[in-house]
């Protein structure tokens, strides 16, 4: 494992549009130190540098992995699950998305180990908290969904047009199923603009946190695991109110999540 780790934080470069500007050249030099960091051993001020990078509005796959590396290395393991979520959601290469996959389920795997050694009964089980018609909709990225769509509709109205022309009955037959997957792709396509909308995910992402009946440290609460991911229902200073994956709702600490 650590030595899969160390291979995975050989990224040392982003990809930076030609004609770079000043700015441009000035982040990936910031990426590269943070990396030599790593590799150094300095995991702490490595994360420090990363998520100077994530602050300034970087947004990329190679980036979420080498900082969820860090944070890994430092046992920080619900950072580690936000920073590989977070990459997978940049629409990473195939190759970066298998390294944060397996990485991720790494991070999650510890925390399980951690939980079971515990003996306080309690324990780390990780499940999509948006429910069937979010992962359904997410099992492709919205850019997808849309290419196919449409190319699934030229597909349609040139079938219909060379039918019209020939006459044949054998472009009728093709052009039931094709409206068929149209109107599966459409409604995939909907259910995942409608779901970015009104579902907020995050990650908690520090350990000993409580979720409380209200925003109130006094208010009764109960633990929930470092890492679980969460549906986020609403927010008032200083707190949001989360439902976990088993449906049960409450407020936690602004501080102790970090959104997606």
């Amino acid at each position: 494992m650590m030595r899969s780790l160390l291979r995975l934080l050989s990224i040392a470069s982003l990809v930076c549009v030609s004609g770079t500007s000043a700015s441009a050249q000035t982040t990936t030099e910031q990426f590269e130190a943070a990396n030599s960091l790593a590799y150094q051993g300095d995991y702490a001020a490595a994360v420090k540098g990363f998520e100077g990078l994530v602050e300034a509005g970087m947004d990329d796959p190679a980036l979420f992995l080498n900082l969820g590396n860090a944070q890994y290395r430092l046992g920080a393991f619900g950072q580690a699950i936000w920073s590989f979520r977070r990459g997978l959601r940049c629409d990473p290469s195939e190759s970066l998305r298998e390294s944060l996959g397996h990485n991720l389920k790494r991070a999650r795997t510890e925390l399980q180990a951690r939980y079971r050694a515990s003996n306080d009964g309690s324990q780390f089980i990780y499940s999509e908290p948006g429910g069937w018609l979010y992962q359904l909709s997410h099992v492709t990225t919205l850019e997808v969904l849309l290419t196919l769509f449409l190319v699934l509709w030229w597909t349609l109205a040139s079938c219909l047009v060379l039918r019209r022309l020939s006459k044949g009955e054998h472009w009728g037959s093709i052009a039931v199923p094709l409206a068929v997957l149209i109107l599966l792709v459409g409604g995939l396509f909907v259910a995942r603009l409608s779901t970015d909308a009104s579902f907020r995910l995050g990650v908690v992402v520090a350990d000993g946190v409580v979720m409380r009946e209200g925003p109130d440290v006094h208010a009764r609460g109960v633990d929930v695991p470092e890492g679980i991911e969460v549906r986020v229902l609403d927010d008032t200073p200083g707190w949001h109110k989360i439902e976990i994956p088993s449906g049960r709702s409450g407020w936690v600490a602004e501080k102790v999540l970090s959104a997606l």
